[in-house]
């Protein structure tokens, strides 16, 4: 700062008379000498994808998982490092970093190590983990008592930055799956396709295909899957055929292989917004299935045509026979009707023969 001048104004003596205004030019300097203040907070991954800021670098993923973050805090002024000794690891003991809006340091980061690489260059290494979080915008404090390399007493205060990077390992989950027909049977749906839309928990990528299938039920042929689209980015719409029963089943089948009161759907493969694969989960008891009326009316037996034929020949004969067979009763009726009274009829004990050779001599 330049020289200031001093001006002397309304003194008096001790009689009581005022003072002759007073002037000096160039008495003294004042010299302000700032702290050290923070520039920026710059990180990356595999020595070149840059992490920052938030909303345009590289989101922090599962696809990251393993691999070391870094980041650079840098400094205007040269410091006298924080109390550190120079290029030193000293495992975060000396600057500090808290982070504002995140609940604590996030669990996604883990053994941090940090060193002065030089007056005004500050490293913090961070190894990647699955931590199952997301922060679309990280605020960071890094903490102040930092001095200068010429004066160490004139030191800094805290310092926030803001929207430095973004975190996401978090994986997107299914919220439910609802049906187009609560229960699939004859005649439902009438047209003839059946739709599961499914319900994600965040915003996805709308060119990952949801997989959908029926675990704990064995459907066979009844639904085919026809294809999906998302309706938006939380929402999936997977179609499927309803197929016919029809066939050879027996009635047991019927009632034990068509009749399912609570189906059960797993939804697996789709990935979030920034590429983390789904949680794999199954809800529960999502439709039903009854097509035990329809079946049990399938496995009625039907002929063919030769076999209404084989059979229409064998109602035929069977009517010859009968008509053939009632002209012989009646003459064996007429028979019996001419016959004298007694006639065929066996001699009783109490009855005595009247063949006279058969009586005993005197």
């Amino acid at each position: 700062m330049s020289p200031l001048d001093v001006a002397v104004n309304g003194a008096q003596d001790t009689l009581g008379q005022v003072q002759s205004p007073g002037f000096q030019a160039d008495v003294f300097e004042i010299t302000y000498i700032p702290p050290t203040h923070v520039i920026d907070m710059k990180g990356s991954i595999d020595g070149g994808i840059f992490v920052h800021p938030a909303g345009t670098g590289h989101v922090l993923t599962d696809a990251d998982i393993g691999k070391t973050v870094e980041f650079i805090i840098r400094y205007d002024i040269p410091t006298d490092y924080g109390g550190c000794a120079n290029g030193v690891v000293q495992n975060f003991l000396c600057t500090n970093l808290v982070f504002t809006n995140t609940g604590g340091t996030p669990l996604s980061l883990t053994n941090v190590t940090s060193e002065w690489l030089t007056r005004n260059r500050y490293r913090v290494t961070w190894k990647i983990a699955d931590g199952d979080e997301q922060f679309g915008s990280i605020n960071v404090i890094v903490a102040g008592g930092v001095g200068r390399k010429d004066d160490t007493n004139i030191k800094n205060t805290d310092f926030e930055l803001v929207g430095v990077f973004s975190i996401d390992t978090k994986n997107p989950t299914v919220g439910s799956v609802a049906p187009s027909a609560a229960t699939i049977r004859s005649g439902v749906p009438a047209s003839g396709v059946f739709t599961l839309t499914v319900a994600y928990s965040e915003p996805m990528d709308m060119t990952s295909t949801p997989l959908l299938s029926f675990p704990n039920q064995s459907l066979g042929a009844l639904l085919s899957p026809t294809g999906g689209s998302w309706i938006d980015s939380t929402h999936y719409a997977q179609n499927f055929a309803v197929g016919t029963v029809a066939g050879t089943v027996t009635a047991m089948q019927a009632k034990a292989a068509l009749v399912f009161p609570a189906v059960d759907v797993m939804v697996a493969g789709a990935r979030d917004a920034n590429g983390n694969l789904q949680s794999a989960g199954v809800v529960a008891g999502v439709f039903a299935v009854n097509f035990a009326g329809a079946a049990a009316a399938a496995a009625i037996p039907t002929l063919s045509t030769w076999g209404l034929l084989l059979l229409g020949t064998l109602l035929m004969g069977l009517t010859a026979i009968s008509q053939s067979a009632r002209p012989r009763a009646k003459r064996l009726r007429r028979a019996r009707a001419r016959a004298p009274s007694g006639a065929g009829r066996p001699l009783s004990r109490s009855q005595p023969s009247k063949n006279p050779s058969s009586r005993c001599s005197a």
